[in-house]
């Protein structure tokens, strides 16, 4: 497996305070990761550094092996793909116009569409769900659906690395699913790597491979889900009560809130 991503020691400031400090993993072809944490915990500055767009104040971040600051533009685009956590939505672009744009990294010396751009176009269309909206200008789309046009752009980088900041936030039910099950099938049928800003432990839980839990720019706790998610660690992290159970299909770890104010931890045939 080929390492796409690492943070080594890693510390980042801003405004001359460090955000995160000390911050260490890898993510491979493969895998999806999910940044957690409570607000102000450093997920989003985390994953703007991994995109480039912040600098390490210490430590080092590699991208496919290199220095990522030794990275050129290009190649980064042509690497990694980034959804900000509100992505812009420019006025007077139709959906596919703005999903083209993923390909600028792509285009050749005269910047023109190849039958092979536009497939990847309408592929990405296709499996961020808004085929349909097309010839639809971006800023008549609800909120959700410039998320899904955002992602499909991303996807129409045809990136080996994907970022993305709270891609649910502001998404129903179905389409949080939708969007994070394509990321999961890209990573085990293609290869993806990807890092996913999330609050939501238990969808968290359910797709990603590996949670890096952030409390005050440092890091709780970095594993598997069911080793992450324990109701001690969580109620030190977050200060609130907290139960773990188990997802009734998979046994998945599934975080609620206590009503009792004692922590709870479930074996796996339910609670205990």
């Amino acid at each position: 497996m080929n390492t796409q991503l690492s943070f080594e020691g890693v510390e980042v400031r801003l405004g001359g305070r460090a955000v995160v400090s000390g911050v260490t993993f890898e993510l491979g072809d493969g895998e999806v990761m999910a940044l957690c944490g409570p607000n102000g915990a450093g997920k989003s500055t985390i994953a703007r550094a991994a995109a480039g767009l912040l600098p390490a104040a210490a430590g080092a971040i590699r991208l496919r092996g290199s220095a990522l600051r030794s990275v050129s533009p290009g190649e980064r685009a042509r690497t990694c793909a980034y959804v900000a956590q509100q992505p812009a939505a420019p006025p007077g672009f139709a959906v596919r116009e703005l999903v083209a744009l993923g390909r600028l990294p792509h285009l050749g010396l005269f910047g023109a569409e190849s039958p092979k751009d536009r497939a990847a176009v309408e592929r990405a269309m296709e499996r961020a769900g808004v085929f349909s909206l097309g010839s639809r200008p971006i800023g008549e789309l609800s909120g959700g659906e410039q998320q899904r046009v955002s992602i499909a752009r991303a996807l129409a980088q045809e990136p080996r690395l994907l970022i993305l900041d709270e891609p649910t936030s502001n998404l129903d039910l179905r389409f949080q699913a939708s969007i994070l099950g394509l990321v999961r099938r890209l990573s085990r049928d293609e290869g993806l790597a990807a890092l996913v800003v999330i609050h939501d432990l238990s969808l968290a839980a359910l797709f990603c491979d590996r949670l890096l839990l952030l409390a005050d720019g440092g890091i709780a706790g970095y594993g598997p889900p069911a080793e992450v998610l324990t109701a001690p660690l969580l109620v030190r992290t977050y200060g609130t009560p907290l139960r773990v159970l188990s997802h009734p299909e998979c046994l998945s770890p599934v975080v609620v809130h206590s009503l009792t104010g004692h922590p709870h931890i479930a074996n796996q045939g339910g609670e205990a």
